[in-house]
Protein backbone atom coordinates (compact mmCIF):
# COMPACT_ATOMS: atom_id res chain seq x y z
CA UNK A 1 0.00 0.00 0.00
CA UNK A 2 2.84 2.39 0.82
CA UNK A 3 4.46 1.63 -2.54
CA UNK A 4 1.21 2.38 -4.36
CA UNK A 5 0.91 5.71 -2.51
CA UNK A 6 4.51 6.56 -3.31
CA UNK A 7 3.97 5.77 -7.00
CA UNK A 8 0.90 8.02 -7.13
CA UNK A 9 2.59 10.94 -5.35
CA UNK A 10 5.99 10.68 -7.07
CA UNK A 11 5.46 8.68 -10.27
CA UNK A 12 8.81 9.64 -11.83
CA UNK A 13 10.79 8.11 -8.96
CA UNK A 14 8.77 4.92 -8.42
CA UNK A 15 10.17 1.83 -10.13
CA UNK A 16 8.69 -1.66 -9.82
CA UNK A 17 10.52 -4.96 -10.06
CA UNK A 18 8.81 -8.31 -10.29
CA UNK A 19 9.93 -11.53 -8.60
CA UNK A 20 8.77 -14.24 -6.26
CA UNK A 21 10.66 -16.24 -3.65
CA UNK A 22 10.13 -19.54 -5.45
CA UNK A 23 11.92 -18.25 -8.55
CA UNK A 24 14.74 -16.77 -6.47
CA UNK A 25 15.13 -20.10 -4.64
CA UNK A 26 15.23 -21.89 -8.00
CA UNK A 27 17.99 -19.49 -9.09
CA UNK A 28 19.96 -20.40 -5.96
CA UNK A 29 19.54 -24.10 -6.81
CA UNK A 30 20.99 -23.35 -10.26
CA UNK A 31 23.91 -21.48 -8.67
CA UNK A 32 24.59 -24.34 -6.24
CA UNK A 33 24.26 -27.08 -8.86
CA UNK A 34 26.44 -26.28 -11.90
CA UNK A 35 25.33 -28.15 -15.00
CA UNK A 36 21.71 -28.60 -13.88
CA UNK A 37 19.58 -28.54 -17.02
CA UNK A 38 16.16 -29.60 -15.84
CA UNK A 39 14.57 -29.73 -12.40
CA UNK A 40 11.34 -28.91 -10.58
CA UNK A 41 10.98 -26.86 -7.40
CA UNK A 42 7.65 -27.06 -5.58
CA UNK A 43 6.08 -25.51 -2.49
CA UNK A 44 2.80 -26.31 -0.80
CA UNK A 45 -0.31 -24.53 -2.05
CA UNK A 46 -3.36 -26.63 -1.21
CA UNK A 47 -4.37 -30.28 -1.13
CA UNK A 48 -3.30 -31.91 -4.35
CA UNK A 49 -1.80 -28.71 -5.80
CA UNK A 50 1.65 -27.17 -5.58
CA UNK A 51 3.24 -23.89 -6.62
CA UNK A 52 6.01 -24.92 -9.00
CA UNK A 53 8.94 -23.52 -10.94
CA UNK A 54 10.64 -25.62 -13.57
CA UNK A 55 14.33 -25.14 -14.22
CA UNK A 56 14.94 -25.29 -17.96
CA UNK A 57 18.41 -25.05 -19.51
CA UNK A 58 19.83 -24.09 -16.13
CA UNK A 59 17.46 -21.14 -15.59
CA UNK A 60 14.20 -20.75 -13.61
CA UNK A 61 11.06 -20.57 -15.76
CA UNK A 62 7.69 -19.05 -14.88
CA UNK A 63 5.80 -19.98 -11.71
CA UNK A 64 2.90 -22.32 -12.36
CA UNK A 65 0.67 -24.84 -10.59
CA UNK A 66 1.56 -28.54 -10.53
CA UNK A 67 -0.80 -31.28 -9.40
CA UNK A 68 0.09 -34.53 -7.66
CA UNK A 69 0.01 -36.49 -10.92
CA UNK A 70 2.48 -34.16 -12.62
CA UNK A 71 4.87 -34.42 -9.67
CA UNK A 72 4.52 -38.23 -9.54
CA UNK A 73 5.42 -38.43 -13.24
CA UNK A 74 8.38 -36.03 -12.98
CA UNK A 75 11.59 -37.87 -13.88
CA UNK A 76 14.23 -35.22 -13.14
CA UNK A 77 15.52 -33.78 -9.88
CA UNK A 78 12.68 -32.63 -7.61
CA UNK A 79 13.14 -30.01 -4.89
CA UNK A 80 10.74 -28.91 -2.16
CA UNK A 81 10.76 -25.48 -0.48
CA UNK A 82 9.00 -25.97 2.89
CA UNK A 83 6.51 -23.34 4.00
CA UNK A 84 6.00 -22.03 7.50
CA UNK A 85 2.71 -23.93 7.58
CA UNK A 86 2.45 -26.96 5.36
CA UNK A 87 -0.89 -28.53 4.51
CA UNK A 88 0.45 -31.70 2.96
CA UNK A 89 3.56 -33.83 3.17
CA UNK A 90 6.35 -33.05 0.71
CA UNK A 91 6.67 -35.36 -2.28
CA UNK A 92 8.42 -38.57 -1.24
CA UNK A 93 11.36 -38.20 -3.63
CA UNK A 94 11.87 -34.45 -3.13
CA UNK A 95 15.05 -32.86 -1.81
CA UNK A 96 14.29 -30.25 0.86
CA UNK A 97 15.66 -26.77 0.14
CA UNK A 98 16.58 -24.60 3.11
CA UNK A 99 15.42 -21.01 2.75
CA UNK A 100 18.24 -18.61 3.61
CA UNK A 101 17.18 -14.96 3.09
CA UNK A 102 20.82 -13.91 3.65
CA UNK A 103 21.65 -15.50 0.28
CA UNK A 104 19.06 -13.52 -1.70
CA UNK A 105 21.54 -10.74 -2.65
CA UNK A 106 23.27 -13.37 -4.82
CA UNK A 107 20.24 -13.44 -7.14
CA UNK A 108 18.86 -9.91 -6.84
CA UNK A 109 19.94 -9.21 -10.41
CA UNK A 110 17.03 -11.42 -11.54
CA UNK A 111 14.00 -9.25 -10.67
CA UNK A 112 12.81 -7.64 -13.87
CA UNK A 113 11.49 -4.10 -14.31
CA UNK A 114 7.72 -3.96 -14.70
CA UNK A 115 5.13 -1.22 -15.16
CA UNK A 116 2.91 -2.16 -12.24
CA UNK A 117 2.53 -4.64 -9.43
CA UNK A 118 1.17 -7.96 -10.65
CA UNK A 119 0.01 -10.14 -7.78
CA UNK A 120 0.56 -13.86 -8.22
CA UNK A 121 -2.71 -15.77 -8.24
CA UNK A 122 -2.33 -19.49 -8.78
CA UNK A 123 -5.99 -20.22 -9.33
CA UNK A 124 -9.59 -19.43 -8.66
CA UNK A 125 -10.82 -20.00 -5.12
CA UNK A 126 -13.58 -22.55 -4.77
CA UNK A 127 -15.93 -22.23 -1.84
CA UNK A 128 -18.40 -24.78 -0.53
CA UNK A 129 -21.55 -23.86 1.33
CA UNK A 130 -21.05 -24.39 5.04
CA UNK A 131 -23.55 -26.71 6.68
CA UNK A 132 -23.60 -27.39 10.44
CA UNK A 133 -23.77 -31.16 9.94
CA UNK A 134 -20.22 -31.13 8.62
CA UNK A 135 -18.86 -30.39 12.10
CA UNK A 136 -21.14 -32.56 14.19
CA UNK A 137 -20.29 -35.99 15.52
CA UNK A 138 -22.06 -38.79 13.67
CA UNK A 139 -25.13 -40.21 15.39
CA UNK A 140 -24.49 -43.70 16.67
Amino acid sequence: MAIETWSRLYPASAHYSGYNSLQLSAALICADTPGIDSALLVSDWKKGAWNAVTIEDGRPAATDVADDAMIANWTGPLYHLPQRKGWQKPPANAIAVDYHPARLPEVLHLPTPTEDVALYASGINVFKKWIPERHRAPNA
